[in-house]
């Protein structure tokens, strides 16, 4: 089988908590944060692409498209120029753009495959995170509130958000199930090589959030299997 290594995104290279991956910025009450973000922000490339989606039915239907982070959907221009989200996201089984491949699991969202060996494929959950003065993430509009004067006062004030690239890594096995990428779940997959699957992580001081570590991971794992 041919191992296949993809090209990391610049920003998935390092720590998720670095600081260039992070925005400030206020937003007025009752403003949709979709709004406030810039557009070429908000999405896995900086245009939309030529792809491919491929139907668990075997159909496949070619499209435009492009992965929205902030919404987390993965959405296509139709003919007349509008913007869409691919809908009835159960009946898909990978979508191509360009090189890069995408699966979606309801569980989980899209993600992006990263490195693909005998067995295993490294794949990365992307996000944007949106949370308000330090608390969990928040809706990306405020939900609807009972009515008020339209010089409301609430209206006039804004929230301090934060925005945090966000990547989630995750690990297929042969059976296509995703299962988070942390020690455990080498564990499971490679039962019989518990002992040298643990003496590499302490030996190489694995993290689980790299995904070049992760790399490296996968194709060890792999090789034990094949020199059996």
């Amino acid at each position: 089988m041919k191992w296949k290594y993809v090209a990391l995104i610049p920003w998935l290279a390092g720590s998720l908590a670095q600081a260039q991956n992070t925005k400030l910025l206020k937003a007025p009450f009752g403003k949709d944060v979709m709004h406030l973000v810039p557009e070429g922000e908000q999405y896995r490339y900086s245009g939309f692409r030529p792809g491919k989606v491929h139907f668990v039915s075997g159909a496949t239907s070619s499209a435009t498209l492009n992965y929205n982070l902030l919404n987390q959907e993965m959405q296509f221009i139709n003919p007349v120029g509008d913007t869409l989200s691919i809908a009835q996201e159960k009946a898909l089984d990978l979508i191509k753009i360009g090189e890069q491949q995408f699966y979606y699991r309801p569980t989980i969202g899209y993600l992006e495959v990263l490195a693909e060996v005998p067995l295993l494929t490294l794949a990365v959950h992307q996000l944007i995170e949106v949370t308000e003065d330090g608390r969990s993430s928040i809706l990306l509009a405020d939900p609807v509130s009972k009515k008020q004067n339209s010089q409301s006062t609430a209206d006039q004030r804004t929230r301090n958000l934060k925005l945090s690239k966000k990547n989630v890594y995750f690990i297929m096995d042969k059976n296509k199930r995703f299962h988070p990428a942390q020690r455990t779940t080498f564990y499971r997959i490679f039962p019989e090589h518990k002992t040298s699957i643990r003496n590499y992580i302490q030996e190489h001081h694995i993290r689980f959030d790299q995904p070049e570590a992760l790399t490296e991971m996968i194709t060890y794992c792999s090789q034990l299997t094949n020199s059996q």
